[in-house]
């Protein structure tokens, strides 16, 4: 069975542009940290350009978007949660804002 973090991976493999933007001014990694799809950002930064990579939206950065407590109480929920923000800082996401 696929599971998201596999659909993610098998889209990432056609090397999409992850830094396009809607029409909000978005990106793949403003939904995946919003939603709080821990697992899913280090494969996303994986294939992202660094200087590229856009970490603040509506005033908030990724890393307080992640860092905020959700009802999200699955198990691995939360070292999937401290593995993101890890890849978030190696990646140049600001500490503050």
């Amino acid at each position: 069975m696929l599971n998201s973090v596999h659909a993610v991976k098998l889209v990432l493999q056609r090397r999409p542009n992850v830094h396009i933007k809607n029409v909000e001014g978005r990106t793949a990694l403003y939904y995946t940290a919003a939603m709080h799809h821990f697992k899913m950002i280090p494969p996303l930064l994986a294939k992202a350009r660094d200087e590229d990579i856009e970490f603040i939206f509506d005033g908030h950065s990724t890393l307080h978007m992640l860092c905020v407590k959700t009802w999200q109480n699955r198990p691995g929920a939360e070292q999937a949660r401290l593995v993101a923000v890890r890849y978030l800082l190696q990646h140049g996401c600001p500490v503050h804002l």
